[in-house]
């Protein structure tokens, strides 16, 4: 906006910090040190080109350095502390406030906070491609699990708040937020939100029967071992129900080693999704932005492989079945003529859907699963 003037630019200046600020703001002027050089260097009159010149040849490196270092500080401390810019007394223009965001729409810096990112009207929050509809159904399953397995008002001193009881699939219990672990431990149960939420709910404690396994505990690296596995899988001498296969190669290697194993083929393997169908187009995403929206009715013909798996099983005295539920096996499973009981049940790559990151909706699946 020009050069300032000398009286303006004095209430910065080594000596005069205490003028610059209200006298409330204490803690502010405590970090402020006098760091700006003498006023003399700040006078330059007429602005304009001639003005700049003179602004420009009367400073130094170091007070260049300097003066930088002090704007993006009041800057810094203005949006991202919540405190009131600070203008120095006697300033009618705003000579000395620090840009804080780009306009890229006039290609120049603006005043004026960050502008907030738009909302996607037809997504609601438009947060992870639900509306919010869907997001509010997501808290009221959310506090059902904390009625489920916390009990609350029994640690009104807040002395568990940031225990790790309170996180389960992938949501906080005590705030009902939904994250990964590594922020839960990180930032979220230190947070003002956290600990203000437990302290409304009077603190909260495990219901008896109930265990949180730690989270951080890592096994020892075991080499693999198709043979441990086998034998830790109990495949060959038991009834096995899969599920949630997709070209059913899985499925495949369990008749085949059941029918090696001598004992005949028990195995009945299923797929959420339905019969193949040809009319239905075979796309393969992988773009993430349509990873979390893609969905398929039937299941894809994987290049042949689908198909050919299928009459492997079946061609060994195994069962195929389409459409069933892991959530849902009685009204989905048994409802199509199976009975049980099973020794195993095995859901090899257990996901409800292809989006990358934090989704509930992952742990809610082997919740419901293992339910059913």
């Amino acid at each position: 906006r020009g050069a300032p003037s000398e009286s303006d630019a004095a209430d910065l200046c080594s000596g005069g910090v205490e003028d610059a600020f209200p006298s409330g703001d204490v803690a502010l002027r405590k970090v402020i040190p006098p760091v700006l050089p003498a006023p003399s260097l700040w006078a330059a009159e007429g602005g304009g080109d001639d003005g700049a010149a003179a602004f420009g040849d009367a400073w130094d490196a170091a007070a260049w350095t300097a003066a930088a270092s002090f704007i993006s500080l009041l800057s810094a401390m203005a949006s991202g502390q919540g405190l009131p810019m600070p203008r120095p007394s006697g300033c009618t223009s705003p000579c000395l406030r620090a840009p804080q965001r780009f306009d890229s729409s006039a290609d120049v810096f603006a005043m004026g906070p960050p502008l907030k990112k738009q909302k996607v009207g037809s997504q609601g929050s438009g947060m992870k491609g639900r509306t919010a509809q869907d997001r509010a159904e997501a808290k009221a399953e959310y506090k059902l699990w904390r009625d489920e397995r916390l009990e609350l008002g029994v640690d009104p001193g807040g002395i568990h708040v940031c225990s790790s009881d309170w996180w389960y699939c992938q949501v906080c219990l005590v705030c009902l937020s939904e994250m990964e672990f590594s922020m839960y431990e990180s930032t979220h149960k230190l947070s003002q939100k956290h600990t203000k939420c437990y302290a409304d709910l009077g603190g909260a404690a495990l219901r008896p029967g109930f265990h949180r396994p730690d989270p951080n505990a890592q096994s020892p690296q075991v080499r693999q071992d198709l043979s441990a596995f086998l034998a830790a899988a109990c495949f060959a001498g038991s009834r096995v129900l899969s599920l949630g296969e997709q070209d059913f190669s899985f499925s495949l290697g369990i008749a085949r080693e059941q029918e090696r194993s001598g004992n005949g083929v028990r195995l009945v393997a299923s797929s959420y999704l339905a019969t193949h169908d040809p009319d239905e187009p075979e796309v393969h995403v992988t773009d993430d932005g349509l990873r979390s929206k893609y969905r398929r009715i039937s299941l894809p013909s994987m290049d042949g492989a689908l198909q050919k798996n299928i009459a492997g099983i079946e061609s060994l005295g195994g069962q195929v079945f389409h459409s069933v539920d892991a959530t849902d096996l009685k009204g989905t499973l048994l409802s199509q003529g199976v009975e049980g009981p099973f020794q195993v049940i095995v859901f090899p790559f257990p996901r409800a859907s292809l989006m990358r990151g934090v989704d509930p909706r992952n742990p809610r699946l082997l919740r419901s699963f293992f339910r059913s």
